[in-house]
């Protein structure tokens, strides 16, 4: 549920840090389209925060999307965190569907070719996602 009291609704970026430029290009893409809709974000290198300081950031965040490509150790706890506190949760995968673990295909799964489409697949999810949260 989005939080009716902040001015913007906040959403919580979970992406796995390999350092290349795809990565960048996606975390550009992904705040782009955030800011189309103004959610502002936060976002965090896993190794900087302890589980509680994680816990309090996820908890004050109203909307979840987590990159799970390649099954990263430190995206699927923030992913399992996210699920553990009900948070709204957009999952995004790089290439074939067949690589989701089997435990998150009851989710909503955005399965990308190309960095540019992800945007698109944002503008939808974040249109349904201020929508339900007016209603």
């Amino acid at each position: 549920m989005i939080d009716m009291f902040r001015e913007q609704p906040q959403a919580f970026i979970a992406l796995p840090r390999n350092g290349d430029d795809s990565h960048a290009r996606l975390r550009a893409a992904i705040e782009e389209a955030l800011a189309r809709h103004q959610v502002t974000f936060v976002g965090v290198e896993a190794d900087v925060l302890n589980a509680s300081s994680l816990q309090a950031l996820l908890r004050d965040t109203d909307l979840v999307i987590a990159d799970i490509t390649g099954g990263n150790p430190n995206v699927m706890v923030e992913v399992g965190m996210a699920l553990g506190m009900g948070k709204r949760l957009l999952l995004l995968s790089r290439g074939r569907s067949g690589d989701v673990p089997i435990d998150l295909l009851a989710h909503q799964v955005a399965v990308y070719d190309d960095v540019d489409s992800v945007g698109k697949y944002l503008d939808l999810w974040l249109r349904d996602a201020m929508s339900d949260s007016v209603a």
